[in-house]
């Protein structure tokens, strides 16, 4: 998946920022879940962050978006797609399936052990009150 490639590659993943949040909509397919886009590349979030009131695109840290923001997702409702459309279609999965062949990607580089000791020592940050 080319989303994949190019986030670990570039450590960076993109969000479209409101005034309240980041973009989302209705799946369509139940009224619960909420997709949420994002983007590899800068420009490709700028295709569509006219299309929300107030969108601007916004860098998400690799980091964070594998150890903050896709753990949350499934507890939020929310469902990320990447590479989504002006029409918003994109690829959608669930996010612990994302962060899967993230780290698969950092892996093949040798760079997901560095990751995971940053994820245990963001943990123990905050269970000891530090963060």
């Amino acid at each position: 998946m080319r989303f994949v490639r190019e986030v670990a590659d570039s450590e960076v993943v993109w969000g479209i920022r409101m005034t309240r949040g980041f973009a989302n909509w209705d799946s369509g397919e139940t009224g619960e879940w909420s997709v949420m886009p994002f983007w590899s590349t800068r420009e490709e979030a700028e295709l569509l962050a006219d299309q929300f009131e107030g969108g601007e695109p916004a860098p998400i840290p690799l980091f964070d978006f594998l150890y903050r923001w896709l753990p949350n997702m499934v507890n939020d409702y929310f469902m990320p797609a990447a590479k989504c459309t002006t029409d918003r279609e994109g690829i959608a999965l669930r996010s612990s399936d994302l962060q899967d062949r993230i780290h698969r990607r950092l892996a093949e580089f040798g760079r997901l052990p560095e990751y995971q000791a940053r994820s245990r020592e963001s943990v123990h940050a905050e269970r000891s009150g530090r963060r």
